[in-house]
């Protein structure tokens, strides 16, 4: 049997079908036709609420952020105050970390005792004694 007794069945168009062929359906100067995307409307009930969503919650977050960094140079100064009231001469051991304790536990202590001149700390301690 040959390959033209096979293809009696088939019609005239088959040579035109072929799987390697592109068809019309895959033809590359076909354009596709993309989704639009629907604008944004600023008035809208749900673009307000999340703006105003945004705009408080990056207020929290600056708020946050400074009162981490006010919590963590407070930290640092606890660390250095035992430091700077060694420095301060005449001072008994029970009498540095007597004082040391005083001002960690009071921040407003600690501010004030840091701003001072140095001079003038030796004044403070003598007054917390």
């Amino acid at each position: 049997m040959e390959l033209q007794d096979m293809s009696e069945g088939f019609g005239d168009d088959t040579e035109n079908n072929s799987v390697c062929q592109p068809s019309s359906a895959c033809d590359p100067t076909r354009k596709r036709k993309g989704k639009k995307r629907k604008s944004l409307d600023h008035n809208d009930p749900v673009v307000k609420l999340l703006d105003t969503f945004c705009t408080n919650t990056d207020k929290r977050l600056g708020d946050i952020a400074k009162r981490i960094g006010y919590e963590y140079d407070v930290s640092n100064a606890r660390k250095e105050v035992y430091a700077e009231v060694g420095k301060i001469a005449g001072l008994t051991m029970q009498q540095k970390l007597a004082i040391s304790k005083q001002i960690v536990k009071n921040t407003e202590y600690l501010d004030l005792f840091f701003s001072l001149p140095d001079e003038e700390k030796f004044e403070f301690v003598q007054m917390m004694l």
